[in-house]
């Protein structure tokens, strides 16, 4: 590499820049991603506004995301805010690593992989993993103790990321130190339905093993079934009121409400999760 290649930037940050992408270019000659076409040097701060664009769907980051998206494989040229990762080489490279192990592997033996290998650092193979859970229905399990945190900083409820929960999590930089497992099709689990329940009954909690499990899920029973007697005992007012509203237009009450008819009569956490998926997507819609 010759000096003036290097220094022939503005400034300091695009000499590092330089240096950069000449020892990747040296050791991965063929990256999975075109790093030329970077606009800018990928700092935690600009992949955190790629997940929540890219990932999450939050407009508000929706010019970082356009930017960075086609050249890192998650989004397409056409459109640069959408995402999409189908022409990316990191998410097949996941499944055939997770296949290889039996569908499940150890997600900083996972993370490491890919730095090794594809030439990522870590917070762009999280920000691959994510991804690639909300393209193909994985899930990622968290430590026991996590302190992984929602949007607004309220403590994820939940032990796992799943494709329905990416929606509730930040991208901070210490998410990747709490990742414990990584499975290709995750068996579900008290946990995996606790956001959505606990935003219908009080004082749930998480729970570990058959017989925590129990008691958190015959509490969540019981308070459906109070639901479930309090919209039964209201039927005539609250049908009059849906009446009115599908007069006026307004069809996402009627709907609500009889998604969480429909979530009432779940007979275990099992079922209600099934429920809550199918008709409302992921927590937020309840909320």
């Amino acid at each position: 590499m010759r000096p003036s290649w290097a220094f022939g930037g503005e400034n300091v940050g695009s000499w590092v820049d330089n240096i950069v992408a000449h020892l990747l270019e040296a050791e991965f000659p063929s990256l999975p991603f075109d790093h030329t076409l970077l606009p800018g040097t990928l700092t935690h701060e600009t992949a955190e506004a790629i997940f929540r664009a890219i990932v999450q769907g939050d407009l508000a980051a929706v010019e970082v995301a356009s930017a960075y998206g086609p050249p890192l494989g998650l989004s397409s040229s056409v459109q640069p805010g959408v995402f999409d990762p189908s022409d990316g080489r990191i998410p097949d490279a996941i499944a055939k690593i997770l296949a290889s192990g039996s569908g499940e592997m150890a997600a900083r033996a996972l993370l490491d992989l890919l730095c090794r290998d594809y030439g990522l650092n870590y917070t762009l193979a999280t920000l691959y993993l994510l991804a690639f859970v909300r393209s193909s229905g994985s899930g990622v399990r968290l430590a026991q103790g996590h302190d992984v945190r929602t949007p607004q900083g309220e403590p994820f409820v939940s032990d796992w990321i799943t494709q329905d929960l990416l929606d509730d999590i930040r991208f901070s930089d210490s998410i990747a130190g709490d990742m414990e497992l990584a499975s290709a099709r995750p068996a579900l689990t008290w946990n995996m339905a606790l956001p959505y329940a606990s935003l219908l009954v009080d004082g749930l909690q998480r729970a570990e093993g058959d017989s925590e499990v129990a008691v958190q899920e015959s509490r969540l029973v019981a308070g459906l079934e109070e639901t479930r007697l309090s919209l039964d005992e209201d039927r005539d007012r609250v049908e009059g009121l849906l009446l009115e509203l599908g007069r006026a237009g307004e069809p996402s009450l009627p709907e609500l409400i009889d998604g969480l008819r429909s979530l009432c009569s779940a007979a275990d956490f099992r079922s209600f999760y099934a429920v809550a998926v199918d008709r409302f997507g992921w927590p937020a819609a309840l909320a």
